[in-house]
């Protein structure tokens, strides 16, 4: 880095990183005043230094003090990709119902292209696929990763990879955005459904569905935390201790209306006859001047 705002900005990128993945607060804190009293060069008082990334701590500390996020119980994914279809966004309930299977980011998911899309070869893998942070497209994931491929081989969640082979007709291959959705209108949808339901601010959000499928998978033993950490391409095993105590997760079910506890498997499966009957519809490719 070779000045003090790309410096700046970089670490501001990074506590926004951190606080996606449910990182200590202290993790972040650490970091910035570590910097300063090892590398910065001072050049104006101490507390003007790093202003992007004094106001991501910032933002951190106000968004979620003390809390640590475990996700919802499957269902609440579910009646939200109902919900979603009801109201005719079919991309929405399709990225939510995505992501809870591939651990990822909402912002990982609404970006990846028809040429992210890895379908099965014969030999080597018969399950559909994602890469996160495709080279070929010039990209990178949040922590700077290239190349991470996510494959829809949970056995007990089949339905992934029928929904990724569904989304790939017309699109595979083709370097058009598989979803026609900003981040802000999924996260409105979320809001209005947490609303509707009368869920709590901040329970249920697009960045809370990343920890619904580790969690899950968790307490169910369907993986170990090593292979949550892979899967959700956490750097540090510390990050994954906190699905191996279900205690947050079933207090959350608990707590949940008596409408979302509902776990009847008709749910799931009415929400993929209604998207699996509707042709994928994506954007055009820009045409080549």
């Amino acid at each position: 880095m070779d000045s003090d705002f790309k410096i700046d900005a970089a670490m501001s990128c990074y506590f926004n990183c951190l606080f996606e993945d449910d990182a200590p607060y202290n993790e972040g804190s650490y970091t910035l005043f570590g910097w300063i009293a090892l590398k910065a060069i001072p050049r104006q008082p101490e507390r003007e230094l790093l202003p992007l990334a004094r106001a991501a701590l910032s933002a951190w500390r106000a968004a979620r003090p003390g809390t640590t996020r475990v996700g919802v119980p499957p269902q609440v994914i579910f009646h939200f990709a109902r919900y979603c279809i009801k109201h005719s966004e079919i991309h929405a309930a399709v990225a939510a119902l995505l992501q809870f299977d591939l651990y990822a980011r909402p912002s990982e998911i609404l970006d990846i292209s028809g040429v992210d899309l890895v379908r099965p070869v014969k030999s080597l893998s018969d399950t559909w696929g994602i890469i996160l942070g495709n080279a070929d497209r010039e990209r990178r994931t949040k922590t700077g990763a290239t190349d991470d491929i996510i494959l829809a081989d949970s056995p007990h969640r089949l339905w992934c990879g029928r929904l990724l082979q569904h989304v790939a007709r017309g699109c595979l291959n083709i370097d058009v955005p598989v979803f026609s959705l900003t981040l802000a209108k999924y996260e409105d949808l979320f809001r209005h459904f947490s609303s509707l339901f009368k869920l709590p601010a901040g329970t249920f959000t697009p960045h809370t569905i990343r920890h619904s499928g580790p969690s899950f998978d968790a307490i169910h033993k369907f993986r170990t935390l090593t292979e949550i950490q892979q899967r959700g391409r956490w750097a540090s095993p510390s990050s994954v201790q906190r699905y191996k105590k279900p205690g947050r997760l079933l207090l959350h079910a608990s707590r949940l209306p008596d409408a979302l506890k509902n776990d009847d498997p008709r749910i799931i499966q009415a929400a993929l006859t209604d998207i699996l009957r509707c042709p994928w519809v994506t954007m055009s490719p820009e045409p080549t001047p």
